[in-house]
This record gives structure tokens, C-alpha cells and sequence, in this order.
């Protein structure tokens, strides 16, 4: 019984992605980007990860996204095409957490 309420407390702290990445190519399903400041080159689910763009900056650019730009992802989105993730990218964090910062970046 003991065991289940840790089990369920501590799946809800997750691996996350965090970093500023290069869009290279918008797909339907999964999002393709490099790393910043590494050679690695990632896909990410279009569903789960937000990008962290102020929408003010996002106007001023017709709508369109800033060349570079940092995005949020759990780690079960992201899968890596090429290259090593550095280090500094992964972040633990609770999914609370995750779930505020995707409102305070879609704004809902």
C-alpha cells in the first residue's frame, strides 16, 4: 500500500527536454530541430511540446517564429535522429510544473 503512493508521487516528476533549438522542418506529427551550441539534431511530438515564444515577438514577425527559439518537452516526445544531447538540456521537473508552463505559453 505504502509502496503504491510513493510509486504513484514519484512518477509524477519527469525527464523533460529544455532548450533553445533551430527549427529545421515542421512536420504533421513530430517537429525536426538541431540543438543550439551542440550537433545534435532531434524530433519532437507536435502535441506535447510547447514553444516558449513570447506571441508579442511572434506579431512583430508577420507570425512567424524567431529563428531560434527554446522549447519544453517531456522526454517520451523527443526522439534523437543524430548527435548527443547535452547535458544541460535534460531537466526534472514535476508534471505540475510542466503544466504550468504550457499555460503560461498557450495562454489558456
Amino acid at each position: 500500500m505504502i509502496f503504491n503512493r510513493v510509486k504513484r508521487y514519484l512518477s509524477t516528476y519527469r525527464t523533460f527536454f529544455k532548450g533553445e533549438v533551430h527549427l529545421i522542418n515542421g512536420g504533421f506529427f513530430r517537429a525536426k530541430f538541431s540543438v543550439k551550441n551542440s550537433n545534435c539534431i532531434i524530433k519532437v511530438k507536435n502535441s506535447t511540446h510547447i514553444k516558449c515564444v513570447d506571441k508579442a515577438k511572434e506579431m512583430k514577425n508577420n507570425g512567424f517564429l524567431p529563428k531560434d527559439f527554446e522549447i519544453l518537452a517531456p522526454m517520451k516526445a523527443v526522439k534523437i535522429i543524430s548527435g548527443e544531447l547535452p547535458d544541460e538540456c535534460l531537466v526534472t521537473m514535476h508534471d505540475s510544473e510542466y503544466f504550468k508552463e504550457r499555460l503560461r505559453w498557450w495562454g489558456h
